[in-house]
């Protein structure tokens, strides 16, 4: 009898195992939510010489909507970028153009907005591979890109982030899936950070 019950409590544990492996965490679908409304704080820091220039950047998804690529419409989010901590104010305004799609996030390139016109310059480059392995590697813009780590930590004002790492050339993206890029790395030649973005506050709606 003995026996009989350390063989069911073994098979119901190998049952439990065997479950477990059939059943794992369901994967992220996307790396960037691109949702209207949703927006991204960062503080940037431009390392010259002996000195550090300092800009807060707001980033929001405006609008979406159709641009004619090759002969179709295609529904892409406009993101705006503006630094606000600049007194200075220019008459355009860039909007960079992006769009989920099933192998991972698609710049499809910007558009940028004067008084007297608008002037668009459409190229369809995949910018986040997803989802991705790591070793993986594409064109992004000539360049190639490469992803280096799917769980590393990255520590941003905002808190710290297990990212996904997006390599080319000396540029690191850290992502974090739906929420986005949470901070850039660029290095120079000697391995010195010549520019660092920082995430610091984002709000995005439902999944």
């Amino acid at each position: 009898m003995r026996a009989k019950n350390i063989f069911i409590i073994l098979f119901s544990l190998l049952l439990t195992l065997s479950c477990g492996e059939d059943n794992p965490p369901p994967e992220p679908e996307i790396i960037w939510s691109l949702q209207t409304g949703n927006n991204w704080t960062y503080v940037d820091s431009l390392f010259i010489r002996d000195s550090v220039k300092v800009d807060t950047v707001f980033c929001e998804i405006d609008s979406i909507g159709n641009i004619d690529y090759n002969g179709e419409l295609i529904p892409v989010s406009f993101l705006r970028e503006e630094i606000i901590n600049d007194k200075i104010q220019t008459d355009s305004l860039i909007k960079y153009l992006y769009r989920n799609e099933d192998d991972g996030l698609y710049s499809y390139g910007k558009i940028i907005e004067s008084v007297d016109t608008t002037y668009s310059y459409i190229s369809r480059n995949l910018k986040f591979k997803f989802p991705v392995n790591i070793g993986d590697k594409w064109e992004c813009n000539s360049d190639t890109m490469e992803c280096i780590s799917k769980d590393m930590d990255f520590l941003t004002p905002n808190g710290s982030f297990k990212c996904y790492v997006y390599k080319t050339n000396d540029i690191y993206y850290y992502c974090v899936p739906y929420v986005g890029i949470v901070g850039i790395i660029q290095e120079n030649r000697s391995y010195e950070v010549v520019y660092k973005r920082l995430l610091i506050y984002f709000n995005i709606g439902e999944l």
